[in-house]
Formats: C-alpha cells, structure tokens, sequence
C-alpha cells in the first residue's frame, strides 16, 4: 500500500496533473470528456505512466448516467447544458454546443472504494473543478471517513462553504485564480523537498502548505466571500483543510 494519492477532479488538459506528479504524488486525473481522456497518453510524459490513472467519469451525488454537453471550446464542456453551450461574448467564433454524449456518473464514495482504498493510506489532496457539478462533488464526500486532507474547488457562493464545514474542514483560503499566468512558485514535493514550477493560466495553482496566504476560521472566511471583487475577470477556488 502506497501512502498518498491525490485526485485531480475535472483534469481538463492535465496541466494541474502534470504538475502533482512532478511532486511525485500518484494521480488520479478524472474528467466527463472522453476526448480529454483519450489524450491523456499524448500529453503527459511518458516517465509517469506508472503514476497515474486517467478515468472518463462525471462525478455526482449519485451513480447513474448524466447528459454531457461538449463545447467546441472544450473547457467550457459541462452538464449544464447551458455552460456546455456558451459562446464567448467577444468573438462569437469561439465556443457553442459541439455534441450531447451520455457519460456515466459515479459518487466519490464510489471512486475512493473501487480504486483508491485499497492501494492509499490516505489522500493528500482533492481538486474539484467539473464545471457546474462541484456541489454535488462536495456532497458526494459525506460518506467517506477518510477525507482528503485538502480540498479545493471553483467558488460558487456561501453553501459550498458551509457544506465544507460540516464535512469537517475548519481551515479556508479564498484564491484568486487569476494570478497564475506564466509565474514562477515553489511548491513542496511529496517526500518535503523544495522545487520551483511555472504556472500557466487556467491552471488550479499550488495547495495545501504551498499557499501564501494566511487560512482562515469559518466565520472570516464567509466574510471574504461576501465581499469578493467578482469583476475584472476574477474567479476564485476556496481551498479547504483539516486540522
């Protein structure tokens, strides 16, 4: 049994995953679109095919088969039918509705008993960013004991704060996503050491103790939330930890 995996939820173009096992975490990179996952050997480097798993699952609140909109702008590829057919609003060339496909659905209850429990002592880290399902992805850890000991996920309004409180997280970051663009951070590999990495835009940046900021209780965090500048193509992740 390994000790520490971590799950990349919505890996999208696997840049978040490149970087997990560039600090030597064993990834499971997951995503409802099959066209991400059939790439999955064509992106990342060949040296880590012995690290990590690619599954094409949406991730719910419940097992069974969803609706998946596939946008030709493919990170804007979603359940909700109306994100997976956005069109960008300043060149209408970009985006809209490319395909509907079924895609099977799975709680992370599920995920953690049929490929994870067996083979980890523990998970070090949870991404959530699956494009309109991250409250359900949330919702879908109540019966899991063995919690990731971080969590993070796209920030949608107070509720998401909440649930995470009561799954037993009590210590929260508020990050601005848009910060990462083409800089340079050290971030902390699996065994303590030290590494500098760039970063990309797009990307979910460092986690856990790699955060510069300070984390906060429950009730300072609900208060950063109510008063965040959601203009100037802002967007944030909520990270969360338990102590």
């Amino acid at each position: 049994m390994f000790d520490k995996c971590i799950i990349d939820l919505g890996c999208n173009d696997f840049s978040d995953t490149i970087m997990y096992l560039n600090q030597g975490y064993y990834v499971y990179a997951i995503d409802a679109n099959p066209y991400f996952i059939e790439r999955a050997k064509d992106i990342i480097p060949h040296n880590f095919n012995a690290y990590y798993t690619a599954l094409n699952y949406g991730i719910s609140d419940n097992n069974s088969t969803s609706t998946f909109f596939v946008n030709k702008f493919s990170t804007w590829s979603s359940f909700n039918q109306h994100k997976g057919s956005k069109i960008c609003s300043w060149n209408q060339e970009l985006g809209g509705l490319k395909e509907q496909i079924i895609i099977q659905c799975i709680t992370l209850e599920k995920l953690y008993q049929d490929h994870i429990k067996e083979k980890f002592k523990s998970i070090e880290y949870l991404k959530i960013d699956i494009e309109g399902k991250d409250l359900e992805a949330l919702l879908s850890l109540l019966n899991i004991q063995n919690k990731p000991k971080f969590l993070s996920l796209e920030l949608g309004d107070l509720n998401m704060l909440n649930i995470a409180a009561k799954l037993g997280y009590n210590k929260f970051q508020v990050v601005n996503q848009k910060q990462y663009n083409d800089i340079v951070r050290t971030i902390t590999t699996v065994n303590g050491n030290k590494i500098d990495y760039r970063f990309i835009l797009g990307c979910s940046g460092p986690f856990g103790i790699d955060l510069t900021s300070d984390w906060y209780e429950f009730s300072k965090a609900a208060q950063v939330i109510e008063t965040l500048d959601r203009d100037n193509n802002n967007w944030y992740d909520l990270h969360c930890a338990l102590s």
